[in-house]
């Protein structure tokens, strides 16, 4: 209801309620005007009932339009709190989403550096065992280094994660 209505019906509800309560006041006012004072019971009942009406009817629709206000006001909290939420899990959700990408990049970056590391060992086992030919060499160790280049391209191809997941 717009506000303007809302006013009017305050400003109807007020003159309503002012003539009613008017009238009965005055019928109060006159019985206990007139218990106490006979003579000027009609002289006095018309003024005193007059302000005390419309002094009701204010009152009431003074508390008619607070408690009014309040629901509109409340409407207007219970919507800007569903907004509030609407945002915050927005907020949570993009958080939320930002931090699995976060975790997926960070694997991704893991692999990528086991990648490289498989990648390289078993390109210089690659080469060497290229430039070794049909022959053999003995490492420093003392071993054979064709199988020190044979065991490099297999613990290349079981770290690489691009074919250890076959």
């Amino acid at each position: 209801m717009g506000a303007v209505v809302r006013w009017l019906v305050y400003a109807v509800v007020f003159v309503v309620s002012a003539f009613i309560l008017h009238f009965v006041v005055e019928a109060a006012v006159t019985l206990i005007i007139g218990v106490v004072s006979p003579n000027t019971a009609d002289d006095t009942a018309g003024l005193i009932t007059l302000i005390l009406g419309f002094a009701l009817a204010g009152l009431f629709t003074w508390l008619l339009a607070r408690s009014g206000l309040q629901i509109a006001r409340s409407d207007e909290d219970r919507r800007a709190g569903e907004a509030y939420l609407e945002e915050e899990h927005h907020r949570l959700d993009v958080a939320e989403q930002h931090h699995l990408d976060e975790v997926r990049l960070g694997r991704l970056m893991a692999e990528l550096s086991t990648w490289r590391r498989a990648h390289d060992i078993r390109s210089y086992a690659a080469e060497a065992l290229e430039a070794l030919g049909d022959g053999d060499a003995t490492t420093a160790e003392g071993t054979s280094l064709r199988a020190e280049l044979e065991w490099a391209v297999s613990l290349a191809d079981r770290m690489d994660p691009l074919r250890s997941r076959h």
